[in-house]
């Protein structure tokens, strides 16, 4: 009797881990498809920035995406920051410093593009791949979170990556990225747009 018992607990854990894939699946591939699907994408963002000390480091500004790999933030506060991601080309003006970096010649840059856009376009088994990461899928009230913990550590990249997607639209709400050294970004978007016509001058790298 009891090897019967045992045998129908197997089985039914079995059957609930095989629902739980396939719900998982499920979500990724909604998410996917719903974000490849989208042209352009407008957004207010909120940036916190917690440092190894505690530190908390906060701004704000716009975010444009146009399909597929371009991505700016136009940052309000502080002015002086700017983000731009324009195909193999990533510019970063933070305070006085002001960045130009080739993707394919610099690791580090393309590690941060192609998690960036990854996470926008909602290709999240490509991100865990690249990222060697194990990836989670929970529904709330709030929208799909999808949690990436990485399975081992690494010299570039992020320990975990943890995103919200609208749980109707399917777009990204919210994005939080823990690098290996343990400082922590979180982007909060708002008032977003799917769709629109992006004025191109939102992608232009000023000169050094």
């Amino acid at each position: 009797m009891r090897r019967y018992i045992s045998a129908a607990i197997a089985a039914i854990t079995v059957f609930a881990a095989v629902q739980t894939v396939s719900a998982q699946d499920a979500s990724l591939d909604r998410i996917e498809r719903k974000n490849t699907a989208l042209e352009t994408i407008e957004a207010h963002f909120n940036q916190t920035r917690t440092l190894q000390s505690g530190k908390e480091i906060v701004s704000e500004g716009t975010l444009y995406f146009s399909s597929p790999d371009r991505m700016s933030m136009i940052y309000s506060v502080p002015e002086s920051d700017l983000f731009i991601i324009d195909g193999k080309s990533l510019y970063m003006a933070r305070g006085k410093s002001r960045q130009l970096y080739d993707t394919e010649k610099n690791a580090l840059m393309r590690s941060l593009s192609s998690t960036l856009l990854y996470c926008v376009r909602g290709q999240l088994r490509t991100l865990a791949q690249e990222n060697n990461a194990e990836i989670s899928v929970e529904d709330t009230s709030a929208g799909c979170k999808v949690t990436l913990n990485a399975l081992k550590r690494s010299a570039r990249g992020y320990s975990q990556i943890v995103l919200l997607y609208d749980r109707t639209t399917s777009v990204l709400v919210r994005m939080e990225l823990v690098e290996f050294s343990r400082i922590r970004t979180v982007y909060e978007m708002s008032d977003i747009r799917t769709d629109i016509t992006v004025d191109e001058a939102v992608y232009s790298i000023p000169e050094l």
